[in-house]
């Protein structure tokens, strides 16, 4: 998450909000953490690729917007 512009905390919520999967700011786990998240693989493979796809999706999305703001 370094080089995004935002914390891992929003980028944490963001995925939260608009992708549906919960994973935890690396600044959870101290100062050195931040810029990183933590994810935990205790599902299913199907279910994991799921989520991989819907992080993709909207993290794609929203690099684009944050492109398009900076012309």
């Amino acid at each position: 998450m370094k080089g995004c512009g935002r914390t891992s905390n929003e980028v944490a919520d963001y995925l939260l909000e608009e992708a549906g999967v919960a994973v935890l700011p690396g600044s959870a786990f101290g100062a050195y953490g931040e810029g990183y998240l933590r994810l935990c693989f205790a599902n299913s493979m199907e279910n994991i690729e799921k989520a991989l796809e819907r992080m993709a999706g909207v993290l794609g999305r929203s690099g684009k917007s944050n492109r398009s703001n900076r012309a």
